[in-house]
């Protein structure tokens, strides 16, 4: 709840590194299996990436309207996935634009899906 993420080395326990740039609360975070990048997703409505063995932060991720639930890198480390409780977005990693929005009302156009909805992610592989 201190809006810091840190990285432990766990075969000594000892404390590598902290990510101190969200102004929110950390809700999430992902780990980029082909790069040194790292992911948090906060209550300050972003995703950040982080270089994983500097700390340095790369780019900030904005679009959502609300808490940013999770987010999750693609198998190929090129897209993340990231949500609220109405939006889901996957962003391209290099550039941090999104490349698709998916929302409630995409999901259901006929009949209305009641306001409040809260997306779950646990895992991203397009191909």
């Amino acid at each position: 709840q201190d809006k810091v993420c840190r990285v432990w080395d766990t075969r000594k326990g000892n404390l590598t590194g902290t990510f101190t740039r969200h102004s929110g609360i950390i809700i999430c975070l992902s780990f980029s299996r082909c790069k040194n990048l790292v992911a948090s997703s906060s209550s300050d409505k972003t995703v950040k990436i982080w270089d994983s063995l500097t700390g340095v932060e790369s780019q900030t991720l904005s679009g959502h309207t609300g808490i940013v639930l999770s987010c999750q890198y693609s198998y190929d480390s090129q897209r993340l996935v990231s949500n609220d409780e109405y939006v889901v977005r996957i962003w391209n990693v290099t550039t941090g634009l999104t490349v698709q929005k998916l929302t409630v009302e995409n999901l259901s156009p006929v009949s209305p899906l009641p306001r409040r909805y809260t997306w779950t992610l646990t895992t991203f592989c397009p191909e």
